[in-house]
C-alpha cells in the first residue's frame, strides 16, 4: 500500500486494513473486543457508552447486536468475524473469506 502523505510503501496488517471498512462506532467496538476478548454485551455497552453524557440508548445491548451484525457483514468478507463466544463474550476471530 502506498502512503497518501509521502508516498512510501507500507505494508498494513490485515487486520487494520479490515478496520478501515467499519463504520467509526464498529471499528470502536472492534477494536474494544480485540484488546480485552471476553467482553460481554453489557460490558461492551458500558465501554462503548460510558463516555456519553447521556449514558448512551436505553437498549445499548440491543445496539450491540446491531453493531456487531453490521461489522461483520463487512468483516467476513476480508476473513475476519467478531463472535459472542457463549457465556465467554465476544472475541474476534479468523474466518474463511
Amino acid at each position: 500500500m502506498t502512503c497518501p502523505c509521502c508516498g512510501a510503501t507500507t505494508i498494513v496488517p490485515a487486520w487494520e486494513y479490515a478496520l478501515d471498512k467499519l463504520s467509526p462506532i464498529e471499528r470502536r467496538a472492534a477494536r474494544l473486543v480485540a484488546a480485552m476478548p471476553g467482553l460481554t454485551r453489557r460490558a461492551l455497552a458500558h465501554e462503548l457508552y460510558s463516555q456519553n453524557l447521556d449514558g448512551g440508548p436505553d437498549d445499548a445491548e440491543k445496539c450491540i447486536s446491531v453493531i456487531v451484525s453490521r461489522a461483520n457483514r463487512k468483516l467476513v468478507p476480508l476473513g475476519f468475524a467478531v463472535r459472542a463466544m457463549g457465556w465467554d463474550g465476544y472475541r474476534v476471530v479468523k474466518v474463511a473469506a
